[in-house]
């Protein structure tokens, strides 16, 4: 999703079977090539702590801006 010169990006995983054959990083790149074709060239990315994809996104280059808190109903 984005909007003006920004793209936000939320919820992408790789099926366990794949995991591990560099699938994440070639969407990804496809995604931010895409995003520079549009003139878009700030990605902001959602994902959980802890959860295996953070450390591919930091290897990527992305940052950790602020960690949010999740609420839910019962």
């Amino acid at each position: 999703m984005y909007e003006k010169e920004i793209a936000y990006i939320y919820k992408v995983t790789t099926d366990i079977n794949y995991r591990k054959m560099g699938i994440c990083k070639k969407l990804m790149s496809h995604i931010f090539k895409r995003l520079t074709e549009v003139g878009i060239d700030v990605v902001v990315l959602q994902t959980e702590e802890g959860f295996y994809p953070e450390e591919i996104y930091k290897r990527m280059g992305f940052k950790e801006l602020f960690k949010g808190v999740k609420f839910t109903e019962k």
